[in-house]
């Protein structure tokens, strides 16, 4: 592409930085499991549920968009997941 360099770098530590933000997100529920459940003032079911829901999202979202996106195209189910 013949984007100007700022540009490209912009872009390049964009995805960076959401790239580490989805790791950073995925492993603290890990990290706050002993100390999370007081701090919430939840018990051990609504923590695990918790977790449970945002691994079943990571686990089924691929398997929902990967077909959706050879069928309508990517565009649409970008934006539509940015949206979301």
């Amino acid at each position: 592409m013949n984007w100007p360099a700022p540009r490209k770098w912009l872009t390049v530590f964009s995805v960076c930085y959401l790239t580490v933000m989805t790791a950073i997100n995925a492993t603290s529920t890990g990290v706050i499991a002993e100390w999370g459940m007081p701090w919430f003032h939840t018990d051990s079911v609504g923590f695990m549920m918790g977790l449970f829901m945002y691994i079943m999202a990571i686990a089924w979202t691929p398997l929902v968009l990967a077909p959706m996106s050879e069928m309508f195209g990517r565009t649409w189910i970008y934006h539509i997941s940015g949206i979301l």
